[in-house]
């Protein structure tokens, strides 16, 4: 994936779209793909400007499939896993980016983390299995917590990997999220896929 400058961008905005295949210029193909991705309109010149930062960023559209991919539900997870089992070998499988995020929740749920929620949570030391478990799926040397803190710093490793680099962060008072960025990313994806945080297990809706 090719990053899109300043130029390309601002040519695009201003070819007449009103001419047929003012589009097909080779120059545009890169950034034509990161519109259809993210189910932009072309033609909305208020809209890709807006988005102008996640468009033409090849970080930030992989953030942002990362962030679109841990924010589905868990029967769309277990859906995914469900059909990676069929079709993929066992060790590809479980280092997917959908079994990364099912273990991130498995361990969440343990130590009373909340998706964007900033409490501290409930410390319980992880099994051998789990925790071997974690160790294998996310690729972490983070030795098995011994008490909240060093669960918070675990867990804020596991979640940013499977998402973005400072996507959470942990403090002593429990977890910082940064839900400015995903407001950034939900404004697109309320286009693509309508009511997408109502079909997550948090609430969202109050981010856009």
């Amino acid at each position: 994936m090719e990053e899109i400058s300043e130029t390309i961008f601002e040519d695009f905005q201003a070819e007449p779209k009103a001419e047929e295949n003012w589009h097909t210029n080779p120059r545009y193909e890169q950034l034509r793909k990161n519109l259809h991705y993210l189910h932009l309109d072309p033609c909305e010149a208020e809209t890709l400007g807006k988005f102008k930062e996640i468009v033409m960023t090849r970080r930030r559209v992989e953030d942002h499939d990362a962030l679109m991919r841990f924010l589905k539900a868990d029967e769309i997870i277990n859906d995914k896993l469900a059909e990676l089992s069929l079709n993929c070998l066992e060790t590809k499988a479980m280092t997917n980016a959908y079994h990364m995020i099912k273990v991130v929740r498995m361990v969440g749920g343990k130590w009373g983390f909340g998706l964007l929620e900033e409490s501290p949570g409930e410390f319980a030391k992880l099994d051998e299995g789990l925790y071997k478990l974690v160790k294998h799926v996310l690729k972490i040397i983070r030795a098995n917590p011994e008490n909240q803190q060093e669960a918070g710093k675990l867990y804020e490793t596991m979640v940013n990997k499977v998402t973005y680099r400072n996507f959470v962060k942990c403090t002593k008072g429990g977890l910082s999220w940064n839900t400015e960025d995903v407001k950034t990313h939900l404004a697109p994806a309320s286009l693509k896929i309508p009511g997408l945080w109502d079909s997550t297990p948090w609430s969202l809706a109050s981010l856009v």
